[in-house]
């Protein structure tokens, strides 16, 4: 049993709400007594998204998982000429095929499909949005902390979402995944102003 388990009373103590002390390595942080790693979405599934695509990410296991999900709109104006060029890449693409001679592979027909059709949603009066995730994992011994990397490695696979470690960027990927409204993409903004 883990101390919330064994204490639910613990959420109310004072240090409850965050590390009391933490040092950030390469692609690893300690904090307190555990150690986490953090990730950042590197490309959401190619196919065709289901309800319970996040299901093995979100699911139970033996380590804690913190998943944030982010998702800012484009302004309508926007939106429109995002697809316009998405569709007039993959028709760049299909010239510059048929000029060399070589056929359209099956990840191009699927990106060409994904376009027009979000094209076509996007006229119908559908929004047009950045998506990212941010993943972090717990182990409460650091010894235990590459089995809860490979656990969510593997979900992450499952789930078909490609992770990236958030090297060099552990501290603000960790934080971007506990209940502070911190979007790293609005942060980085406001830094390069």
């Amino acid at each position: 049993a883990t101390g919330l388990e064994a204490n639910p009373g613990a959420l109310l103590s004072r240090g409850a709400f965050g590390p009391l002390s933490a040092v950030e390595h390469r692609s690893w942080s300690e904090h307190d007594a555990a150690a986490s790693v953090s990730w950042v979405m590197e490309s959401p599934p190619k196919q065709f998204v289901t309800s319970d695509v996040l299901t093995p990410l979100l699911g139970p296991g033996r380590h804690p998982r913190r998943v944030s999900l982010f998702y800012e709109p484009f302004p309508a104006e926007t939106a429109a000429s995002k697809l316009e060029d998405e569709v007039n890449a993959g028709a760049f693409r299909a010239a510059v095929r048929s000029k060399t001679g070589r056929s359209e592979s099956a990840q191009d027909a699927a990106d060409r499909q994904r376009a027009e059709q979000a094209a076509r949603e996007e006229a119908l009066g559908a929004g047009l949005g950045l998506t990212s995730m941010v993943v972090a994992v717990t182990a409460s011994d650091p010894e235990e902390l590459p089995r809860a990397v490979s656990d969510v490695e593997q979900r992450a696979g499952s789930s078909k979402i490609r992770l990236r470690r958030a090297v060099r960027s552990q501290a603000p990927a960790f934080a971007a995944t506990l209940p502070f409204g911190i979007y790293l993409a609005d942060t980085a903004r406001r830094r390069g102003r």
